[in-house]
């Protein structure tokens, strides 16, 4: 085990970590992407949880490239966390309008935070597509606005939007079965 912690530079590994995380969380979450990472290194070096085995060489893409799906599945168990506890993770909850009840707003704030739950679960190895979908789920609907918020190309926004459109559709349909 000495030998797998010399092999690398760890603080950088934590920096790219990191930088990755807060693109992930929004810049607004930086201590919970903080905890993520530390999370991810606590369960790269936990014995009993061991799976990851340094290749001969530098291995330092190997590595990030395991860290940054144990990153990506964490980050995913606090979005579903967050959404279940009904905590803010930037939702558009008043859909209906201030003029709805509260209960409608309730209920449209349920089926807001249950769909993007649900794609999620259906998406979480597409970066891009999990991206725009928070993005979206923000309010957001512009390619060109959500292209800017992520630093990438409005191309990569609208070909998201074709690998998430099966996914919402089909969230749509189960939701427009459960209200009528």
């Amino acid at each position: 085990m000495d030998d797998f912690e010399d092999m690398f530079d760890w603080a950088h590994v934590y920096k790219r970590l990191l930088g990755y995380a807060v693109r992930k969380l929004g810049r607004d979450r930086i201590a919970d992407a903080e905890e993520i990472v530390q999370e991810a290194l606590r369960q790269l070096f936990d014995p009993e949880n061991k799976d990851w085995v340094p290749p001969d060489g530098d291995g330092l893409d190997e590595l990030l490239r395991d860290l940054g799906s144990r990153v990506n599945g964490l980050i995913s168990n606090y979005w579903k966390k967050h959404a279940r506890r009904g905590d803010s993770i930037g939702l558009d909850r008043d859909h209906a309008g201030n003029s709805a009840s509260p209960e409608d707003r309730v209920v449209n704030a349920d089926h807001v935070e249950f769909a993007v739950s649900t794609i999620l679960d259906q998406v979480v190895e597409d970066e891009v597509a999990v991206e725009v979908l928070f993005k979206m789920a923000e309010g957001i609907r512009y390619a060109a606005d959500i292209a800017e918020a992520l630093g990438i190309e409005a191309r990569d926004v609208y070909n998201a939007r074709r690998r998430l459109a099966p996914h919402i559709d089909a969230v749509k349909a189960q939701l427009a079965g459960e209200t009528t």
